[in-house]
């Protein structure tokens, strides 16, 4: 398709309309709300504090989508808890590389930085997997395997689907299961036999202070690409976000789920907290969402194996759920304690390797 159109560009369009189509693109770079994005994230990455406030109270960066700069602020300043000089050792830096986007953040992939800092009580250094990076790194919650390099270090990482190519020089501590450790090996790397999604240890750093019983029994949470699907939910069901960011709002969502008698999902990593924290649950997906969750679905199956749980299907749900029997696809299989003190110990170990 693109090349359909760079021939149409060079061959049909005349000069004029040309000139029109390339002015239209270098306005909307210039667009003041494109700016405001880009310099507020790459001030927030880099924990320039005065240079984030400077941007957010800029009238020249006046931007009428409120929602969208208001997802923009939350973002950044998810990025400066992280990288927050009120560490136990200032001078100590995680670099990680992890999935950003969509703003404000999907849940599962801030559950990254959450985790390493916590465990490592050290400051979190992004830097972005799709770039080449020349220093030792970390990779660690996501299906981001493909995104790997000779010099990223790897706690529990996976994979989206079985065509991967894994970095073959990369360090793997562990991975989250051994469908993942098979495509390594495929890429001609090398990689023990330990699994775990590092998800899996937010009970040994999180616990909610007081569970509040809610009137409804159900909670769905979507995964962020099925946030546009109509579903009618029946009377007893709640709905909550997973797109946000900072720690705060992790452990309000881990809060939020705890106040039900069951979760649905088609978040994979809502589902994991779940039997991480022993809430009965399901992993679903949609009538007519496609293949909107990228990937061949090996990620479910991997992680449940790398976590000794038995596998459990994904169920196809239709999108009028208001009589739909959810008691027939919950099931209440819980992570071990052994399993959560296995995998903290591997990031806690390498973490302090890697000082």
């Amino acid at each position: 398709m693109k090349k359909i159109v760079s021939w149409i560009y060079h061959n049909l369009l005349p000069l004029s309309l040309k000139k029109v189509m390339v002015g239209t693109i270098l306005r909307l770079h210039d667009h003041p709300s494109l700016q405001f994005k880009e310099r507020l994230i790459k001030a927030a990455r880099n924990g320039d504090y005065k240079k984030v406030d400077k941007i957010i109270h800029s009238d020249y960066f006046f931007c009428k989508n409120t929602l969208e700069k208001s997802k923009s602020i939350e973002l950044a300043e998810s990025f400066l808890c992280y990288i927050d000089t009120g560490k136990e050792d200032v001078n100590k830096i995680i670099k990680l590389a992890w999935w950003t986007e969509p703003e404000p953040g999907n849940m599962g992939d801030w559950l990254s930085p959450y985790v390493l800092s916590k465990i490592g009580k050290m400051r979190i250094s992004f830097v972005d997997m799709q770039s080449q990076l020349d220093a030792p790194h970390f990779f660690c919650i996501g299906s981001i395997g493909k995104f790997t390099q000779c010099k990223s270090i790897v706690l529990g990482t996976g994979i989206s689907s079985m065509d991967a190519t894994l970095a073959q020089d990369a360090k793997y501590v562990f991975v989250r299961g051994p469908k993942t450790r098979e495509r390594v090996i495929a890429s001609g790397g090398n990689c023990p036999k330990r699994y775990g999604d590092p998800a899996c240890v937010m009970p040994l750093l999180y616990q909610p202070v007081k569970k509040v019983i809610n009137n409804k029994k159900l909670l769905l949470v979507r995964h962020f690409t099925h946030r546009n699907l109509t579903l009618q939910l029946p009377d007893s069901c709640d709905e909550t976000s997973i797109l946000m960011s900072s720690p705060v709002k992790i452990e309000a969502f881990i809060d939020k789920l705890h106040e039900y008698e069951c979760v649905i999902t088609s978040a994979m990593h809502c589902f994991i907290l779940c039997q991480a924290y022993g809430i009965p649950c399901s992993m679903v997906t949609f009538t007519g969402a496609g293949e909107t969750v990228h990937g061949d679905g090996v990620k479910y199956s991997d992680y449940m194996l790398g976590m000794d749980l038995p596998i459990v299907e994904v169920h196809m749900l239709p999108t009028d759920l208001k009589d739909y029997d959810f008691s027939n696809i919950v099931t209440n299989h819980r992570i071990s304690k052994e399993k959560m003190t296995e995998v903290y110990s591997m990031i806690e170990n390498e973490l302090s390797i890697s000082e």
